[in-house]
């Protein structure tokens, strides 16, 4: 239940002749909402943070489902890569030999 100014008004007048510091009991009045704001219950609380939680979760799960896609397409572009590397690699090294052995022919 909010306060109203009528319940804020009462509140005041009577802590301020209890506590006698004015600004004690307004900072203290500021703490709580005034007009239609209501203050959050328990209740109120744990069901925000239940929803909160499913949001997270739903959240994770796409962020999960979009990393193992992106891991996959990574690891497809590796390998295309290091294949391609492989085989360039070892057809320098063919062409290269090739040419050892033409020049050692030649050299006989």
């Amino acid at each position: 239940m909010a306060l109203t100014e009528q319940h804020r008004n009462t509140l005041y007048q009577g802590l301020t002749q209890a506590v006698g510091d004015e600004e004690a009991v307004a900072a203290m009045l500021s703490q709580f909402p005034a007009g239609d704001e209501e203050l959050a219950t328990k209740s109120f609380v744990r069901t925000e943070l239940g929803r909160l939680e499913s949001k997270m979760e739903v959240g994770f799960a796409t962020i999960r489902q979009e990393m193992a896609e992106q891991t996959r397409d990574l690891m497809s572009y590796m390998h295309t890569e290091m294949r391609r590397w492989f085989i360039w690699s070892y057809g320098a090294l063919f062409v290269l030999l090739a040419a050892v052995v033409a020049a050692a022919k030649i050299l006989q």
